[in-house]
């Protein structure tokens, strides 16, 4: 799944061989531009979208599940969303705390990345009918997402992100930036092992020093890549 936040439409070697697969990936890979698009919007940054794959990659068909129960009840209680999510859904926007409306289409934003992660999955295994299922799923969910957002963003959550800068908002996004600054303490860590018990202390150690990330469980993630990079074992 990781795989499709970072897909191009001109990377030959994702598609499969027979016709109807190519296709279901093709509307796949469409639909995850765009997603990533409206993460830009609706939270700031891409790099929202990026985390939130890795938090569904630990535990997949566990938020969808989640999300749209969420949706479904009478009075939209966030508080019910999964912690791991809630940083997420109630980050600043612009430095103002998000609307309830806001709330509300990040939700379905979140639901249609996680759909269209699993209708990935699906592919991937040969599951052609689930994984089209899942992707319609998704669309509908990403749809509701735009008329939801409307409202918050006006023509703005419509039109192409080419339009409003969204490359050279990337290029700003400071969650990349402390994404460095992480891994420059983890590498300095490494030198010195005695400074943190455990990955999940640095972790901790690392949300308090920075402002825009949100999630322990993420930054576990990226020892643990950091460290299949180095070809080191865990040390817990």
């Amino acid at each position: 799944m990781s795989e499709l936040n970072q897909a191009d439409d001109s990377d030959d070697d994702l598609y499969p061989d027979d016709e109807t697969s190519s296709l279901i990936l093709k509307t796949i890979l469409e639909l995850a531009g765009f997603l990533k698009a409206h993460f830009c919007i609706a939270f700031g940054s891409h790099q929202y979208l990026v985390d939130v794959l890795e938090l569904y990659l630990e535990n997949p068909g566990f938020y969808p599940r989640a999300l749209a129960d969420m949706l479904e009840s009478e009075d939209f209680d966030v508080t019910k969303a999964p912690k791991e999510l809630a940083a997420f859904i109630y980050s600043k926007l612009d430095g103002k705390n998000p609307s309830q409306a806001l709330m509300k289409a990040r939700v379905e934003l979140l639901l249609s990345a996680a759909m269209n992660s699993d209708a990935f999955a699906h592919l991937e295994c040969g599951r052609k009918e689930e994984a089209l299922r899942t992707h319609t799923s998704s669309s509908v969910f990403f749809g509701s997402y735009l008329g939801s957002s409307y409202a918050e963003f006006g023509s703005r959550s419509i039109r192409s992100m080419a339009l409003l800068g969204a490359e050279t908002k990337l290029l700003r996004d400071p969650r990349q930036q402390e994404k460095e600054f992480v891994r420059d303490a983890w590498q300095d860590w490494q030198k010195k092992l005695d400074r943190y018990p455990s990955s999940a202390a640095f972790a901790r150690d690392m949300l308090d020093k920075t402002e825009h990330l949100k999630s322990q469980a993420v930054i576990e993630r990226w020892c643990r890549d950091w460290k299949k990079e180095l070809g080191t074992l865990p040390d817990e």
